[in-house]
């Protein structure tokens, strides 16, 4: 409905791009697309159980522990609160879950205050801003 007033209208993915051409959406100038805003997977490769034990160690973590890693900043839009909510339930069925929050740390102070009233503090590590 908008595109008429839109000068460029970029797509992060085929299906969009094919759907704004092919519907002949009405934009000033262009419709584009740009590879999105995912990861590249070839980049990376697959770690060994040994590599994951010996980071494992090398971070502090227990071998036993159930590690979930969720890499976003502490902003109030990425909902860590759903998942510490999430955490208070499932430790009680797995005591040995570990949630790992990589990331900026806008609202760190407001988040372990969260953490700490919820009484999942052994669960939860902030880690900080991570490459």
């Amino acid at each position: 409905m908008l595109a008429h007033y839109t000068d460029t209208l970029i797509n992060i993915n085929q299906e969009d791009y094919n759907l704004a051409t092919t519907k002949n959406f009405k934009v000033k100038d262009q419709i584009i697309k740009v590879n999105g805003v995912g990861v590249d997977l070839s980049k990376f490769s697959a770690v060994t159980s040994e590599m994951k034990l010996q980071l494992r160690e090398e971070y502090g973590f227990n071998k036993d522990e159930f590690m979930l890693i969720y890499p976003a900043d502490l902003v109030t839009g990425k909902n860590q609160e759903m998942i510490f909510k999430a955490i208070k339930i499932l430790k009680n069925k797995i005591p040995t879950i570990k949630l790992l929050l990589p990331g900026h740390q806008k609202m760190i102070t407001e988040y372990k205050q969260m953490v700490k009233d919820m009484g999942i503090e052994n669960h939860v590590e902030f880690m900080g801003y991570r490459r």
